[in-house]
């Protein structure tokens, strides 16, 4: 991908977390190979915002197999930028932790227990997360296997199982790998039915708002 269209990508997708006081990254164009030692990343300083501490301590209570955090959730952190605009990740623990706990057969989330909705957006997100640092694409092109193979058994997993939020997220998720190149089997019926999800629940909360508004013009 060429730095004018992945400028463009931070730009569309990160503007909205930009906006509530994160900074992200600037992807570095060259590919770090998957022996990299990601404690040579720099640590960012002191001076840093309060929520930036808290996500640390966040991360420093996570040892490897433990997901005190999400995969989805420790993902979007790692692409937060170092405050001081070193080009760096603010939280390398935070990437280092994803490429500890890629799973055996390629994805990321809960390894006792196989939940599609969980396996799927986890793995999209971690990758999504490698991919835009542009390091470990072996793992990277070991999860968008892991995606083709399995997208198509959202359909058939438990609706009980799927993660609150996930037909809204999810979703964002694939316009943010569409433009990053990743493939991920986006032609998979089942994402129609996602996307359907999406729209129907967009548009509920539009009307809802709007109710309310009117509502309160009435009283």
């Amino acid at each position: 991908m060429s730095n004018s269209r992945l400028q463009g990508v931070r730009i569309e997708y990160l503007d909205e977390l930009q906006s509530n006081g994160l900074s992200f990254i600037n992807r570095q164009t060259d590919t770090v190979d998957d022996d990299v030692d990601m404690n040579k990343i720099l640590y960012p300083s002191d001076e840093i915002k309060g929520f930036v501490e808290t996500i640390k301590v966040m991360l420093h209570s996570m040892d490897d197999g433990e997901t005190t955090m999400s995969a989805y959730d420790t993902a979007w952190v790692a692409l937060v930028q170092d405050g001081n605009g070193s080009g760096c990740p603010q939280f390398p623990s935070s990437l280092e932790w994803i490429v500890n706990n890629q799973l055996p057969d390629g994805s990321w989330g809960d390894g006792l227990i196989f939940l599609a909705h969980d396996r799927i957006i986890n793995t999209l997100a971690c990758v999504i997360a490698l991919t835009f640092w542009n390091v470990h694409p072996s793992k990277c092109q070991k999860g968008v296997q892991f995606l083709k193979e399995n997208i198509s058994k959202l359909e058939n997993d438990n609706e009980e199982h799927m993660l609150i939020g996930f037909e809204v997220a999810f979703p964002s998720l694939i316009d943010f790998a569409k433009k990053l190149n990743i493939e991920v089997g986006i032609d998979s019926p089942v994402l129609e039915e996602i996307y359907a999800r999406r729209n129907a629940k967009l548009t509920k909360s539009v009307l809802y708002s709007l109710h309310i508004v009117f509502s309160s013009f009435e009283t």
